[in-house]
């Protein structure tokens, strides 16, 4: 039975149940409640907490759950859902997932997109906290693509909010500890990614990202970059980064001179999928093949990379499962359920495509060994 009949069919089944309880009885217990519907523990919560949400039943913790007799009708959930955009891939698996979560949760949602520009995500910021309605906010920030001062104003403004409503931000946080976050654990990535490479024998290796990345303080997935780099004892050099226009991923201003450089390295690794596209075009007018001549690597959620033509190897990003785990976060908090103030970075996996292979030279050394 596909799981939301399943779910439906339990909380109607309870539902009628509870009509005929006086109120404030106590349920059975949970293990009797399974066995009696066939169910599974979770789908036993997940029904229980909609019926709680509908003012039927009250849960005691470590007491127990009871009827509720005429409950007062509850004032419904509502979240708003603050996004730099909503039509990149990216955008559209966090609203799908966060929708899908929302319509489980019954919680009503509201989108407000800043289309990458500072004063519409202040202005947006602004609308939230002005909103009476709104219980609760999963905020994406446009941070760290505008000036500090841009930002700082958006990170005041924002800790205004969470004086009033909870908030959640994810894939991205503003500076300081201004509210729960959940992204992503980049460093991991960035080790099996530059470890996978090293295996292959590459040792000078190549970063792919926007100026706005490398021109003050590096944001978290750069900074990770670099610390991973560290770790393994590999070395960027200044001339082996590729940078592109953040608001025009076509242009860069350096990357054909790097590719056709005699020093260019035999791999590089795109802090996300954004600038592949060009670079592999780029790349081929620089004569070189992937994987033969450079090895290329990214970090980025697995269904914007299914659109290139060549199956590349990347480290899949969470993304899904960063909103959903927000919302349920916003969720708790929002119902009284308060945990401390948490930040919580969800690891990925790493996918192997046909876009890295052995570093030219161990290529060669190899070839001539076997000549022997």
């Amino acid at each position: 039975m596909a799981n939301k009949v399943k779910y439906e069919e339990i909380y109607n089944a309870l539902r009628n149940d509870l009509q005929q309880l006086p109120d404030n009885t106590k349920l059975p217990p949970f293990t009797e409640l399974c066995k009696r519907y066939g169910i599974s523990q979770a789908t036993l919560c997940s029904a229980l907490e909609l019926l709680e949400q509908d003012g039927l039943v009250k849960r005691i913790r470590k007491v127990g759950c009871f009827s509720v007799k005429n409950p007062v009708p509850k004032k419904p959930i509502k979240f708003t859902l603050l996004m730099p955009g909503e039509q990149d891939t990216l955008f559209v698996a966090f609203i799908t997932a966060c929708s899908h979560f929302c319509n489980q949760h019954r919680i009503q949602l509201q989108f407000e997109f800043s289309g990458l520009d500072a004063e519409l995500e202040y202005k947006a910021l602004e609308s939230v906290l002005a909103d009476d309605e709104c219980d609760g906010l999963l905020y994406m920030p446009l941070y760290p693509t505008f000036p500090r001062e841009k930002v700082m104003n958006s990170a005041r403004l924002l800790n205004k909010i969470a004086q009033k409503k909870p908030v959640v931000q994810f894939d991205r946080q503003l500076p300081g500890e201004l509210s729960d976050f959940i992204g992503y654990d980049n460093f991991q990535a960035y080790c099996e990614l530059l470890t996978h490479l090293k295996e292959l024998g590459h040792r000078k290796i190549g970063l792919i990202c926007s100026e706005s990345d490398i021109a003050g303080e590096p944001p978290p997935r750069v900074r990770d970059f670099l610390n991973a780099m560290d770790v393994l004892d590999l070395e960027l050099s200044p001339a082996h980064r590729i940078t592109y226009d953040v608001f025009s991923a076509n242009h860069s201003a350096n990357a054909l001179d790097i590719l056709k450089s005699p020093d260019c390295p035999t791999a590089f690794v795109g802090v996300n999928a954004v600038f592949i596209r060009q670079f592999l075009q780029t790349a081929e007018a620089a004569g070189k093949r992937i994987p033969e001549d450079i090895s290329l690597c990214c970090y980025d959620l697995n269904t914007t990379l299914n659109l290139y033509p060549l199956k590349p190897t990347y480290y899949n990003e969470p993304a899904r499962e960063v909103i959903v785990k927000a919302a349920q976060l916003l969720l708790n908090q929002v119902t009284g359920k308060r945990t401390p103030r948490s930040a919580i970075r969800l690891p990925g996996t790493l996918v192997i495509g046909d876009t890295t292979a052995a570093c030219p030279k161990k290529r060669k050394n190899s070839t001539e060994n076997s000549k022997r």
